[in-house]
């Protein structure tokens, strides 16, 4: 008897419908694995394992079809043979693989073999997650801006019959009191508003599904949206709590009192908001009360409410105005004495009347919630020029990754304190870039931002930040310092030296790089003669001589300025004059530059004659000058030391006097100490470590960046050393002869690359 053909088998196997169906359902599978992993945050191997498992299923959806298109399958199923079609036959299915037979294909054993691969598949996945993720018990899981679960938006309050002030006013408040209650951090309310100004330009108050959507786009889970109401001599406050991703209202807070005791109902308003919260399962530190950490003067509170309008504008005299008139109205008002001295800070860090904000605001900081503690830490130690203030700031930033004010301090330290702490000047980008970031709409963060893509960063982007300033704070002077610097670095038609000295030496930092030298050159030469009678007179000159030496122009420098002491050493430690031009000038004016020359020839019988003009010289200046900068006039002997020590008995020696007086020493000396630092590792052959210091000061020494730029390529770094030797070339453009071989250095080096 002759069987059914190949091709009867096909057709009664339905093999094409099957396919096609198995196709279908195996698309489905991949796409919600695909939902799955991303929602879950599923490890990355689920898909791949899914789509193995597909294909495998495949070949028993094929197996499985043929056969059942058998023809003496449906009589085996009538005699009770095997199992039916649609059956799963466990008793069977067992007994066969006992047997060591391999077990009658069905389709009810193929759909319950599939179901049960992916179940151990989305079950061993799921089990990963929960191991990966879990937390000691009673111990929160950290949190982090992009979890939904993050924190507590606050927006502003709808208000009638109160001041206005209060609709941004009591976000700021109720931000800083609802801080980690019941185990969750409020969202910062700088950020909160520059969200909300987005929704809310057009004056109308946005509705309840914007209102939540701004809270979501700020990575919060609850969101409470409020009303001020005045009635007769009292206010009332009303905050409605909500679950972001549900939009489901969790309860509502009251609180009412009279007007002039607004902390005592802000209070109650965030108890009652916290009992809420703490039902929703959260746990955390007992609420703290607003009265102690600002102000129980409703005149100060508007006051500071104020100032902080005229801050967030940069508007710094008018802000810094009425953040005094808050500390006159309640003298232990914290957080406006620690605003006050952020304002001074940019109107004049050099005038003392800051430093009794800044003494102020340390004193109170015990009374400050814990981020305004570590905003107050970074900002002392930018004043302070202290390097061990990264740490608190970097831990502080990712404790509170949604607060703009300590990126921006982050950023303060790595702009002031950068080159002292050891830090790359590129690294300053990141955390100024996060706070603007998080709040686009407050001028003061844009201000160093600016000046690093004026000085480093590509045209385009300088010219937008230059006409964002413009935008945000038309009034303010550094929106048109900054246009003055931007002509003058980009612009076809460079401004007037009237200009140039109307904008100050606050211009400085937009050309603090290689590449814009010719344009520092241009402005120092401009503003020298307004502080001609200035006590910053002495130091433009010193800027303009670097400016010029930096550029590669020995000989120039030597010309202009013939008696400048200092230049002569400078020029022969870089190796671009020989020993007999220091041994035969005339330094009777400058024993400190005379001592660091006698160290530098190994002339000791003279350097230890010196010594004691240098301690009187160093004494004369530090009596002319305030104490803080004093102390590290004071502390210059300690670098000439170690540098004498190097010298005399090797990099061992001198090495941990100089990092000593690193810290010590004032700004100007910072450079030298670090140039010095980076040529004894060298000395030591740890390339890596004086790749470091060169880095640090590599943006504005050219040759700090030509010894960064060898030291990179020794260490298989090609785009660092391409960096440093382009940079080089551009500043480097009309150098003295002696300089050739230093440019043939890096053309050829740029050109082997390309090669």
């Amino acid at each position: 008897m002759t069987g059914p053909s190949l091709l009867d088998r096909l057709k009664r196997s339905r093999l094409v419908q099957a396919l096609i169906l198995y196709l279908g359902a195996s698309w489905v599978v991949i796409e919600v694995a695909g939902e799955l992993q991303d929602a879950l945050e599923l490890p990355s191997w689920v898909t791949p394992v899914a789509f193995v498992l597909l294909l495998v299923g495949l070949l028993v959806v094929l197996a499985t079809a043929w056969v059942q298109s058998h023809p003496l399958v449906d009589a085996r199923e009538a005699a009770g043979e095997v199992p039916e079609s649609w059956e799963v036959g466990f008793g069977d299915l067992v007994g066969a693989i006992r047997r060591g037979r391999l077990p009658h294909l069905t389709w009810g054993r193929a759909v319950v073999g599939g179901v049960f691969a992916l179940s151990l598949l989305f079950g061993f996945a799921g089990l990963f997650v929960l191991l990966r993720n879990r937390t000691a018990v009673g111990e929160p899981a950290a949190l982090s801006a992009e979890e939904a679960g993050a924190g507590l938006a606050i927006v502003p309050f709808a208000v009638s019959g109160v001041d206005s002030v209060y609709r941004e006013g009591l976000v700021t408040l109720l931000a800083t009191t609802l801080d980690g209650a019941a185990g969750l951090r409020a969202v910062d309310s700088r950020t909160v508003l520059a969200r909300w100004d987005a929704v809310a330009a057009g004056g109308d108050r946005p509705d309840l599904a914007a209102i939540l959507n701004v809270a979501a786009s700020v990575g919060a889970r609850f969101a409470l949206v409020g009303s001020a109401v005045a009635t007769g001599g009292d206010v009332r406050l009303a905050g409605e709590l909500y679950d972001v991703a549900s939009g489901e209202k969790l309860g509502t807070a009251r609180a009412e009192g009279p007007a002039d005791s607004l902390m005592a109902v802000v209070d109650g308003l965030s108890l009652e908001t916290a009992r809420i919260l703490l039902a929703q399962g959260g746990a955390g530190p007992e609420l703290q009360h607003l009265s102690s950490l600002t102000t129980t003067s409703l005149d100060a509170l508007v006051a500071y409410i104020e100032g902080e309008r005229l801050y967030r504008r940069g508007d710094f005299d008018a802000a810094l105005e009425a953040y005094e008139r808050a500390i006159e109205r309640d003298s232990s008002f914290a957080l406006a004495h620690l605003r006050a001295y952020q304002s001074f800070g940019w109107i004049d860090v050099f005038d003392p009347a800051r430093l009794p904000f800044q003494e102020a605001s340390s004193a109170a900081a015990e009374r400050l919630p814990a981020r305004e503690r570590a905003l107050v830490a970074a900002l002392v130690g930018v004043d302070a020029d202290d390097p061990s203030a990264f740490e608190g700031a970097e831990q502080a930033t990712r404790r509170y990754p949604d607060d703009p004010d300590l990126w921006n301090a982050l950023g303060e330290l790595q702009v002031h304190v950068g080159q002292r702490a050891l830090r790359p000047y590129e690294e300053q980008r990141e955390p100024l870039e996060r706070a603007v970031e998080l709040a686009p709409d407050f001028a003061p963060y844009l201000i160093h931002l600016t000046e690093y893509h004026l000085s480093s960063g590509d045209s385009a982007e300088a010219a937008r930040l230059v006409e964002r300033e413009r935008e945000l704070a038309p009034e303010a002077g550094f929106a048109a310092r900054h246009a003055i610097a931007f002509e003058l670095i980009h612009g076809d038609a460079a401004p007037s030296d009237a200009e140039l000295t109307e904008a100050g030496l606050y211009l400085l930092p937009s050309t603090a790089d290689l590449g814009r030298l010719d344009a520092r050159e241009t402005f120092l030469r401009a503003t020298a003669p307004r502080f001609a009678d200035r006590p910053e007179a002495e130091g433009i000159a010193q800027l303009l001589r670097v400016t010029v030496v930096n550029q590669g122009r020995i000989a120039d420098a030597l010309r202009e300025f013939p008696k400048d002491a200092g230049l002569r050493v400078r020029a022969f430690d870089m190796g671009l004059l020989p020993a007999d031009s220091l041994r035969s000038y005339d330094f009777a004016d400058d024993p400190v530059a005379h001592a660091v020359a006698s160290a530098m020839l190994g002339d000791w019988e003279t350097y230890r004659g010196l010594l004691p003009a240098v301690e009187r010289q160093l004494q004369r200046s530090a009596e002319e000058v305030p104490e803080a900068v004093a102390r590290r006039v004071r502390a210059l002997p300690r670098m000439i030391a170690a540098l004498a020590a190097w010298k005399r008995e090797g990099p061992a020696a001198g090495r941990p006097l100089m990092e000593e007086a690193l810290l010590e020493v004032s700004d100007p000396a910072v450079e030298p100490a670090v140039w010095w630092l980076g040529q004894m590792h060298e000395e030591s052959g740890d390339d890596a470590e004086a790749l470091r210091h060169y880095r640090a000061i590599a943006h504005n020494d050219a040759f700090a960046a030509l010894r960064a730029a060898r030291i990179a390529d020794r260490l298989g770094q090609p785009e660092l050393a391409r960096r440093y030797y382009r940079e080089l070339l551009a500043a480097w453009e009309d150098a003295d002869p002696e300089f050739q071989p230093w440019i043939e250095e890096a053309r050829g080096w740029l050109e082997r690359l390309r090669g």
